[in-house]
């Protein structure tokens, strides 16, 4: 609860166990700077990042109130039209926060169902953005606009052979570690408005 302004949000933390590992710690401290940069109505508000009186790493987002797309869903065909009307709304925001995120360089790498939030009154949120990926500045692109990478990177020993996403929505290059686009997104947008359609993913 932020006393000043008088508000709830949501504090993502990090179990003790993963500090062990540069990786995950890695991915924390990218999430939160990487979703920071990304000002988007469909993308959650980060607050803050920093530590606790322990030392521990914490960011905090604004708190969505609602429900996964993989709930909504619940395993169920799109059979109903009022029904299949409204997720294919809910799949258009998805597609304007992504398209806005390759924008700014930024692809997402782990979108699914559960990784988008619907909340109450129409509220869309792409989130956990801990696997995304900075694409090389482009020429002809803004550099005020592309997303910035404080983090030095991984050494090669922590990511050579790296799969990292949710197989049933991986493009081929994904699941192969091999270079990725926006058109790896893309391909997993494909298997989500694939779930919408049929109840499960494609894989």
């Amino acid at each position: 609860f932020d006393e000043v302004l008088q508000r709830r949000m949501a504090a993502k933390t990090m179990h003790a166990r993963t500090y062990e590992h540069l990786i995950l710690v890695h991915g924390f401290l990218r999430e939160a700077q990487v979703t920071g940069q990304l000002d988007h109505p469909n993308i959650v508000p980060i607050h803050e990042l920093g530590r606790d009186e322990h030392g521990e790493l914490y960011f905090t987002m604004k708190l969505v109130q609602g429900q996964s797309l993989k709930a909504i869903i619940g395993g169920e065909a799109a059979s109903d039209h009022d029904r299949l009307i409204n997720l294919l709304e809910i799949f258009v925001k998805v597609c304007d926060a992504l398209s806005f995120a390759h924008s700014r360089g930024v692809i997402h790498c782990d979108i699914k169902s559960a990784n988008v939030m619907v909340g109450a009154f129409g509220q869309v949120y792409l989130m956990d953005w801990g696997g995304a990926q900075i694409l090389p500045f482009r020429a002809g692109s803004d550099p005020s606009q592309w997303v910035r990478d404080a983090l030095p990177p991984l050494p090669a020993s922590e990511t050579d052979g790296l799969v990292f996403g949710t197989p049933p929505y991986m493009s081929p290059e994904q699941a192969n570690s091999m270079p990725l686009d926006e058109r790896s997104d893309v391909f997993s947008m494909g298997a989500l408005l694939y779930e919408i359609m049929a109840g499960r993913p494609p894989y």
